[in-house]
This record gives structure tokens, C-alpha cells and sequence, in this order.
């Protein structure tokens, strides 16, 4: 468990580190890690193996993550799909739901609103997974919801999805996953839902208000404000 509790600390490392330079250097070290933690699990205890569950799926997360965001398509689904097998195995309900999240962001990037908005649902059926959690699959409805030209549902799923953000503002009370999920994001959340809905006034609003918060985070501040200048465009 010592090693695997230095595992997690690592990843978290590389969480925040692909966050600035992308995960194409950090993949082989990621995919050893995993290596190593799988390795643990058939002879671990069962809380033990539990934990190791969760640690795999979140480094199958990872992997698929950095996948799609290289566009590789199905190296991203196959690895998400691994996730989801460890998080069931390992019955962790807040596992589970982001990784329908994530595969709802990936049909709507891939052009199937239907399915994404539906898969995002299942994201927060669960009545066990956390605020945090919650906040995540609800904001993906939202924003599916609004591909489907549904404001006024993508709209109240926003707020919703902000409440329950604003209830766990402090990092350690968040899934290791979700540490970005701040206040300061949940207002960016919004903000982007205003955007996918067209509603370019409130969208420029929210990300002139929270940018500022984004110090330290430059690929993002560089995506919000791409928005906000489309925005400001669009109102002009």
C-alpha cells in the first residue's frame, strides 16, 4: 500500500503537470505506473485491492485522456473503457459516473449530441457519488443539452451544476481527479454553457469575471479567453 499510496502522489504530479505541457512526454512513465499497480492487485486484500482499483482507473482515465486529446479516437475509448471496468470492480461510484462523463464528452466531440447527453445522464444517476462529482456529469448534461438546442434544460443543469461545486470548494474535499474543479471553474462552467447556448452577453460576462482566477494555468487562460473574444465578437 506504501507504493501504491507513492503511485497515486505521482500521478497527481503528472495531473497537474499535463495541465501545462501536455502528456505526450509524461505517457511512458503513466503507463508503467499502471503496469506496476495492476501487478499489485491479485495479491492484495480486499480493501487493499479496492484501493488499487481506483488507482488503476484513474491512470486508465489519464492515458485515455491524453489519447483523445492527441486524436487518437480509439485508444482514448479503449482506455476509458478499462477505467470503467476497474472503477465497477472496485465499486467506486464517483470513478464511475466521470468516466460516463468523459465518454459523453467524447461522443459530443465527436458530433452525437443524442448519445452524449444521455450517457451524461447515467453520469449523475447515482444517488452515492459525491457533490463534486455531480457537479462534473451535471455540467456535461448542460452543455450536451445545449448541442441539442435544449436552453432552457442547459441553462437549470448550469445552476445546478454550480451549486454543487460551490459545496466542496476546498481541494481536499474533492476526488484527486477533480482537484481543478474550483470555484473559479464551476463560474467558468457557467459561463461556457451561456456560450453553447448562444447566449453571447452572459457567456462574455462570466469569463471576463473569472479569468483573472486563472493565474498559473496558461493553456486555459489562452481557451476561456478565445472564448471570451469570440463572444465579445459575436455581441459587436
Amino acid at each position: 500500500m506504501r507504493t501504491a499510496e507513492w503511485i497515486g502522489e505521482v500521478l497527481a504530479q503528472h495531473r497537474r503537470a499535463e495541465d501545462e505541457v501536455g502528456g505526450r512526454t509524461l505517457w511512458p512513465i503513466v503507463r508503467s505506473q499502471l503496469d506496476t499497480v495492476t501487478e499489485l492487485i491479485p495479491t492484495a486484500n480486499s480493501a487493499a485491492a479496492d484501493h488499487l482499483l481506483l488507482l488503476a482507473a484513474e491512470h486508465a482515465h489519464w492515458l485515455s485522456w491524453v489519447a483523445a486529446q492527441e486524436g487518437r479516437r480509439g485508444a482514448a475509448l479503449a482506455w476509458i473503457d478499462l477505467a470503467h471496468g476497474w472503477a465497477v470492480d472496485g465499486d467506486h461510484a464517483d470513478m464511475a459516473s466521470w468516466v460516463h462523463r468523459v465518454r459523453s464528452y467524447y461522443s459530443l466531440r465527436g458530433g452525437d449530441p443524442v448519445r452524449a447527453l444521455r450517457t451524461a445522464e447515467a453520469s449523475r444517476s447515482s444517488s452515492r457519488i459525491s457533490p463534486a462529482a455531480a457537479a462534473a456529469a451535471t455540467h456535461q448534461a448542460a452543455i450536451a443539452a445545449a448541442a441539442l438546442s435544449e436552453r432552457d434544460r442547459a441553462r437549470r443543469l448550469a445552476d445546478e451544476a454550480l451549486q454543487l461545486a460551490l459545496r466542496v470548494p476546498d481541494e481536499e474535499d474533492r476526488p484527486g481527479w477533480l482537484y481543478w474543479l474550483s470555484p473559479v471553474r464551476a463560474q467558468l462552467q457557467v459561463a461556457s454553457t451561456a456560450y453553447a447556448c448562444r447566449d453571447w452577453q452572459a457567456a462574455a460576462d462570466g469569463f471576463r469575471e473569472a479569468l483573472p482566477g486563472l493565474a498559473g494555468y496558461p493553456r486555459d487562460q489562452e481557451h476561456y479567453q478565445r472564448k471570451l473574444d469570440d463572444a465579445l465578437r459575436r455581441i459587436g
